[in-house]
């Protein structure tokens, strides 16, 4: 790396002036015949830049999602905006997808999700006393009803009613028998919906569609057998489930949501959105396979033209791969016993698990709270990964995949909202909190720690944190990717003009020497290249005081060998934005 200059000054008007401090002083030689413009007294119109591309990130969360998830899903969802918020300095173009654990399902074995879960796995805590407690719109001790405000954004067949005039209006599925508790079948849970007759059922020519059941006490709810009456925030009073529970956060969420999420498409909906497809459910397979899900969801197969994930990945983009999950990486790439002498999961009875190993040592087990019949070695369960530990793929081997995915110029960074790290084989839990228990999770965190710096482990159990909320975990992930990115050095698509002597620069610039790369017309004071620019702009509607950002060149540096600038102490000040510019090109921005 060559000598490196840098500058600072105090901005005056729309460009950073002369007077710039020397940082590193260039060594006057011979230049050729190109003319320059001089870095002092020169301005330019801001809509005469040449805009490249933003800093682009890609995004893929990888979410647990069997049967003792849906708290942190939840705690992930509704503290999403941290993430983003500490993201908004670096004014990066964004890309979010969302994987699940679970490899044995084909519609989600590395597929990116945007169906969001209705329902929650039986054994899953989500109880409630108040509408308050649950998100996304949704109604404590109610099924998932969808909001809406028209039918068509309801699933085909339904319609958009509400059970009173003025009331929550809900995606209501068409039913046969009027005043008959037979909704509940429809919707899957305890009929707190009836078949009642409306006139969008009656435009639609059938007998009735199913709504939420008004109420003025509990004897009015299926005769207070199981059910309560409860006031929402309509005014109106439903009837709910006496032992009332949240479905999932996703009862505001559109019909049609894309594969990924891009943030300059989303906008304001971004958060919602995210939230969407983040409520993946809790009914995915017991045995966690979260490596083998970021395999699959980046592999060429799936990201290229015409796989489900195609256009997620961007070959210019940096990449962030992060982990949700309270269980250990179960990893062994295979999904049934219907590939001979594979290490197979679900299971009819031990005939298929016999052999697997070499030495008849695997049974097939009922999962006591899934219900799913497994191989298994005895007394291993989901968590105990550390027992398989010969059969599973190793950890390099995903690591290897994600550093082949990125040129020079792109970064791969790694996070993990994990289990802390614990002894023996996982039996027994590493970190307790209100969401329950969490296991080491030593794989997911072997492949963090093989990132280094661009590798971030955080707990999963909140209660770690004063305020029992993932807020502080999403911001520290966020950060170190600001760091990793705005911290880098911007660096020049177009090689320096080069100078043999002084006469070849237009004045007040200066042939400059670097001692190493060729020489190039730049100003003798900072050894800025003299077609260098650095912008500062006030955000809309701020007050600010134009600071003076310190930004260092370095001659030679760089992927194609031209120099590359970077902002030594943290770039503008609040309220404002900086951008380096260089030939009409814009080269940074922060």
């Amino acid at each position: 790396m060559g000598p490196m200059a840098s500058m600072r000054n105090r901005f005056s008007g729309v460009w950073l002036g002369a007077g710039l401090a020397v940082f590193a002083v260039g060594v006057l030689a011979s230049c050729n015949d190109h003319r320059l413009e001089g870095l002092r007294g020169l301005s330019s119109r801001v809509d005469d830049v040449r805009e490249p591309e933003r800093n682009k990130l890609d995004v893929l969360w990888v979410i647990d999602n069997s049967s003792s998830m849906c708290q942190e899903q939840a705690n992930l969802a509704r503290n999403f905006q941290a993430f983003a918020d500490s993201l908004a300095e670096l004014d990066v173009d964004i890309r979010l997808g969302v994987v699940t654990t679970d490899v044995t399902d084909p519609e989600q074995s590395g597929r990116l999700q945007n169906t969001p879960a209705g329902s929650h796995h039986p054994s899953c805590d989500s109880a409630c006393d108040t509408d308050a407690q649950c998100g996304g719109g949704c109604l404590c001790g109610v099924p998932r009803v969808a909001r809406c405000e028209a039918d068509g954004e309801c699933d085909a067949g339904e319609l958009c009613a509400a059970a009173a005039q003025g009331g929550i209006r809900h995606c209501a599925p068409p039913c046969d028998n009027v005043g008959v508790d037979t909704c509940g079948s429809l919707v899957g849970r305890r009929q707190v919906l009836t078949c009642q007759p409306h006139a969008s059922a009656t435009a639609a020519g059938v007998a009735g569609v199913c709504l939420m059941t008004r109420c003025a006490e509990d004897s009015d709810c299926n005769g207070g057998d199981g059910q309560r009456c409860m006031t929402a925030a309509d005014g109106f009073a439903y009837c709910r489930q006496a032992d009332s529970q949240c479905p999932p956060p996703t009862c505001d969420c559109p019909k049609d949501l894309p594969t990924y999420l891009d943030s300059r498409l989303a906008g304001d909906d971004l958060e919602r959105d995210f939230r969407c497809i983040a409520s993946v459910g809790t009914q995915g397979a017991p045995a966690e396979k979260g490596l083998e899900a970021m395999g699959k969801a980046l592999s060429p197969v799936m990201v290229g033209a015409g796989g489900p994930n195609a256009g997620f990945l961007r070959d210019e983009a940096h990449l962030l791969v992060a982990f949700l999950t309270d269980e250990d990486d179960c990893s062994d790439a295979l999904q049934t016993c219907d590939a001979p002498g594979e290490l197979c999961r679900v299971c009819p009875d031990d005939a298929p698990c016999r052999g697997l190993t070499g030495d008849d040592s695997m049974i097939c087990r009922e999962d006591a709270i899934d219900g799913v019949s497994w191989c298994r070695f005895p007394g291993t369960s989901a968590h105990e990964c550390g027992q398989l530990e010969d059969y599973l793929v190793p950890v390099d081997r995903y690591a290897d995949v994600l550093r082949g995915l990125k040129g020079p110029d792109q970064k791969v960074f790694v996070a993990g909202i994990v289990g802390p790290a614990g002894d023996g084989d996982g039996d027994e839990p590493t970190c307790a909190s209100a969401s329950g228990v969490a296991f080491s999770s030593s794989r997911y965190l072997e492949l963090i720690d093989s990132f280094g710096a661009a590798g971030v482990f955080e707990s999963i159990c909140a209660e770690d944190r004063d305020d029992g909320e993932l807020t502080s975990a999403l911001e520290e992930i966020a950060e170190r990717l600001v760091g990793g990115i705005g911290g880098e050095p911007a660096c020049l698509r177009h090689a320096l003009r080069t100078c043999r002597s002084g006469s070849d620069c237009q004045s007040p610039a200066a042939c400059i020497d670097p001692g190493g790369p060729s020489p190039y017309c730049g100003d003798p004071a900072s050894a800025l290249p003299a077609e260098a620019r650095v912008q500062i702009l006030g955000v809309a509607g701020a007050e600010t005081t134009p600071s003076t950002p310190e930004v260092a060149f370095v001659p030679g540096d760089g992927p194609a060998g031209h120099g590359c600038f970077r902002f030594l102490d943290g770039g503008p000040g609040p309220g404002e934005a900086a951008r380096i510019l260089y030939r009409g090109d814009l080269v940074t921005t922060r």
